[in-house]
């Protein structure tokens, strides 16, 4: 058993589990053929099985007043055996529009098992992803252009929650996501090397109605009474920017017999939502906007494996969100990448 402080009230949550059992069987295969020297056909499929087994198990939250009096809230003794299997493959095309560029097409499926949570089943989470791109080598090598477009389409999304201090997975009828991606690297003979990056995205869900809110979720008695939870159709996907880019520049300067090399790195991102709610919260952490991060270096390489270097990370002192989720009774919790920091390395190789 433990404790949850949220202040006055509390939350004691005592769970028994005997014993769960996931087993998981696949079998799968794949295979490509030549057509000609310039079209080539790839293929693969897939069978998997999934069995769950969930003895009884209960779950008893207790609600404890400031008065010290104990308030059951719920308890919930179940026996679970859910089982799921699902044949997913790919099919895909590759053409070599000459030796230097190469054009691509694929199509694929994919599956996530169903599983129980609380005793409550939720179903397996199925996607048709869709890609075409094109990859090149330019410049006698010296540059890589490389371009994809992608579109894929989920079925019941599993989503993942914490209601009342309970893990709670729910499935969103529909969602998707699509964009458009462009990477490059270029390394000169003057010993310039430019890596650079941006993909837009669109990820929103299609369908997702009566959603849980584990800020207000609803009891037995408020649907009884025909209350239903949120509509968030149409919502953005946790964690999607629209737009996410990358720039580092690095350039090798002999100095003596040593190797002095400068190096910065840019990544900008979008605004984008912690949760599938779309809203930053009562505290505001539930979200991140947009920011620029810059990290830079200067290293310098001699002798017979000595290298030294100083950096800094974060240089604008961004505040960079990387995690952040409603718990439980709503209270909200965040986690964020390191402030401004910097630092020298020194390093022996042998």
């Amino acid at each position: 058993p433990f404790t949850v402080d949220l202040g006055v009230p509390e939350l004691e949550i005592r769970a028994t589990y005997p014993g769960n059992t996931v087993k998981s069987y696949a079998v799968f295969g794949n295979g490509d053929f030549a057509v000609s020297q310039k079209l080539a056909l790839t293929g693969g499929v897939r069978y998997t099985n999934d069995k769950k087994d969930f003895p009884d198990s209960t779950v008893v939250v207790t609600l404890i007043l400031p008065d010290g009096t104990r308030v059951p809230q719920s308890t919930r003794s179940v026996a679970n055996t859910p089982s799921f299997s699902k044949t997913t493959w790919t099919a895909g095309v590759n053409y070599l529009l000459s030796d230097e560029k190469l054009a691509y097409g694929k199509v694929s499926t994919g599956y996530k098992a169903g599983g129980s949570e609380q005793g409550i089943t939720y179903l397996p989470e199925n996607v048709t992803g869709y890609e075409a791109g094109l990859k090149t080598t330019l410049l006698n090598g010296q540059l890589t252009l490389n371009f994809a477009a992608f579109y894929n389409d989920y079925e019941d999304l599993q989503v993942a929650k914490t209601v009342n201090a309970l893990t709670q997975v729910e499935n969103a009828a529909t969602a998707t996501t699509k964009g458009l991606e462009v990477e490059a690297a270029y390394a000169s003979a003057n010993g310039f090397l430019i890596n650079a990056g941006i993909s837009f995205l669109n990820g929103e869900y299609g369908s997702y109605l009566d959603a849980t809110d584990p800020r207000n979720p609803l009891t037995d008695a408020d649907r009884a009474n025909g209350l239903v939870g949120p509509d968030l159709s149409g919502n953005d996907l946790p964690d999607a920017p629209q737009i996410d880019a990358i720039l580092s520049i690095e350039k090798d300067i002999q100095i003596g017999a040593g190797m002095l090399t400068p190096r910065i790195d840019l990544h900008h991102r979008s605004r984008y939502w912690g949760t599938e709610f779309n809203d930053f919260g009562d505290y505001g952490v539930l979200g991140q906007k947009a920011y620029t991060r810059i990290d830079a270096g200067l290293a310098y390489a001699f002798g017979q494996g000595w290298s030294i270097r100083a950096w800094g990370n974060n240089l604008t002192d961004e505040e960079i969100q990387t995690f952040a989720v409603i718990g439980g009774n709503g209270s909200m919790i965040a986690s964020y990448d390191n402030p401004r920091n910097y630092g020298l390395n020194v390093s022996y190789d042998f």
